[in-house]
């Protein structure tokens, strides 16, 4: 049964490292040491824009690895890919993949799309894999519009998706660990531009509590509203949700 995952996960990090390979050789004269790290980020939202554009125009959004392909082949060429270089970005490699691998395992304990906003999302970005991004209406929303943060952050694991070949109810348990494991990254090299010592401490603010939460057991609520009882201005808003949890791309605002 796990094999059946396997597959579609490997499938999914071998698109987001060739993302990676293709954007590294642009940002290395610039960001130098930092390259490596900031070229995954940067390659996603690279990808995101492309596809969206696409969508836009009606063409086919897979065509957005395309440039990408032929960067990487470029800078083969060029000799970027030196034995050396592969081996300083490993660091990155480990800080994307470690904190993926442990969200993912979340995923794999609890990987129900049956509850709170998980329909709408599953919804929003299998619609997204049917259909690419277009203006036209998304299913669960009053007069078929949203913020253009919202589709284009879900728009992200439906692209992922369907150039990985990844099905949407994969995809979506592989957003959330994906949307950790660029953050970690970035926030770890964060660490490294302003640190001397302990450049890990960044990271720490992923996976520090809500506040709400502390604050509702502090006055005695019940567990139901100490999980739940969310931030002031959110209503029924996971208040033990982390920065890194609540970055996931799955959150959705609608217009008014």
């Amino acid at each position: 049964m796990a094999v059946e995952f396997i597959v579609p996960v490997l499938l999914w990090l071998l698109v987001v490292k060739m993302l990676h390979l293709a954007v590294w050789p642009a940002l290395d004269r610039t960001l130098g040491n930092l390259s490596a790290a900031a070229a995954y980020p940067a390659s996603i939202l690279l990808f995101t824009l492309g596809t969206w554009y696409l969508g836009l125009t009606g063409l086919p959004i897979v065509l957005a690895i395309l440039p990408f392909a032929v960067a990487i082949a470029y800078a083969g060429s060029r000799r970027f890919f030196t034995r050396e270089r592969l081996r300083s970005a490993l660091t990155w490699d480990l800080a994307f993949l470690l904190p993926f691998l442990f969200m993912l395992e979340v995923r794999w304990i609890n990987p129900s799309i049956s509850y709170a906003e998980k329909f709408m999302d599953h919804a929003i970005l299998a619609s997204i894999m049917r259909a690419p991004p277009s203006r036209r209406s998304i299913p669960g929303t009053r007069e078929g519009r949203w913020t253009s943060t919202t589709t284009s952050a879900t728009g992200r694991g439906g692209a992922l998706g369907l150039v990985s070949g990844v099905p949407s109810t994969v995809a979506f348990n592989l957003v959330l660990p994906t949307v950790l494991g660029l953050a970690v990254v970035a926030f770890y090299a964060l660490g490294h531009l302003l640190l001397d010592r302990y450049r890990w401490l960044p990271v720490v603010a992923l996976f520090l509590p809500n506040l709400s939460a502390i604050y509702h057991i502090l006055i005695g609520d019940a567990w139901f509203d100490v999980l739940w009882g969310g931030a002031p201005g959110r209503s029924r808003t996971p208040s033990t949700s982390t920065p890194s949890s609540r970055c996931s791309g799955a959150t959705c605002t609608r217009t008014s």
